[in-house]
Formats: C-alpha cells, sequence, structure tokens
C-alpha cells in the first residue's frame, strides 16, 4: 500500500481559494444582486493541475450548465400548462426531462458534461413553489455566475505560479 506523505497547503488549493476570493470580489465590484455561490463553486469544480485541464473542465460545465439550464427552464414554464403538475405530474416530468437534458449532452458528444446538466436542470425545476420570482431572470444569472466562476478559475490557473514553477 502506497502512503501518501502530507506537504500542507498546495498551490492547487491556494489558487482555488484566489478563484473563490476573485469571485465575490468580482461580485462586489459588479454590484451584482446574485450571491456568486455558483461563480464560486463553478471556480472550484474547473481548477485543475493544469490550466489546459482547467479550461477542458470549464467548458464542459458551461456546456452542461447552458444545457441544463435550458431544458429546466422550458419545463418549468411549460409546467404551468400541466394539469396537477404540483399534485403527481411533476414525477414523469422531472425526470423525463432530466433524461432529455442528459441526453442532449450525449448526442452532442459532451458526455463529460452530462452530470453538471442534470444538477442545474434539477435546481432550476424544483423550483415548485416558485420561490425564485423570474425564472428567466434566474436562468440567466446561474449562467452568467458559472461563466464569471470558470474565467476567474482558468486566469488564476494560467497566471498564478505552478508547483513545478516554485521548485525550478
Amino acid at each position: 500500500m502506497e502512503t501518501v506523505e502530507h506537504k500542507g497547503v498546495g498551490m492547487r488549493l491556494i489558487k482555488t481559494t484566489v478563484a473563490v476570493f476573485l469571485c465575490l470580489v468580482v461580485r462586489v465590484l459588479l454590484r451584482r444582486d446574485s450571491t456568486m455561490f455558483y461563480g464560486a463553486i463553478a471556480a472550484v469544480m474547473c481548477m485543475q493541475a493544469t490550466t489546459q485541464k482547467t479550461i477542458h473542465a470549464g467548458v464542459h460545465r458551461f456546456l452542461g450548465t447552458l444545457a441544463g439550464a435550458l431544458v429546466g427552464f422550458l419545463v418549468l414554464e411549460g409546467s404551468v400548462f400541466l394539469p396537477g403538475y404540483h399534485a403527481w405530474s411533476h414525477l414523469v416530468v422531472i425526470p423525463a426531462g432530466m433524461l432529455l437534458a442528459a441526453w442532449g449532452c450525449v448526442l452532442l458528444g459532451r458526455k463529460d458534461s452530462v452530470a453538471i446538466c442534470c444538477i442545474v436542470y434539477l435546481s432550476i425545476v424544483t423550483n415548485f413553489d416558485r420561490t425564485i420570482a423570474d425564472t428567466g431572470t434566474y436562468v440567466v444569472t446561474r449562467i452568467i455566475d458559472t461563466g464569471i466562476g470558470i474565467t476567474v478559475a482558468t486566469l488564476v490557473n494560467r497566471y498564478l505560479p505552478s508547483p513545478s514553477a516554485l521548485h525550478s
């Protein structure tokens, strides 16, 4: 069994923390009403060992976010036309819509986008009580915040030194 030596806080963790900090700074500077929660989460999830891997993760996250948001928006907005949606039909509609969104990612050759697609979709369509006043605004904000997080993670990974650069 291989043992792993604990070396303390690594550069990837530092870069991730800096990216989250910068997402919050962007929120303040742009006076965004959103919490930037989704931007910070995107920064955490997209930060990888290399800039190229971060870009790859970011592309898949963004495409999955777009697909899940689009299908989620359509399902939620269309639900007002379904009799008994909140009582029972959502039990079929929500999983069917998720299948459709995920299948769309697969058909487009974006299997790495499926998980986030499903998560974004579910975050939209499970808003039964309409606690989100405007679904369209929520969806657009969600996409923008995710894009900000991906961009920040990519820039931080690109411009902060890598562990190999520190030891050279």
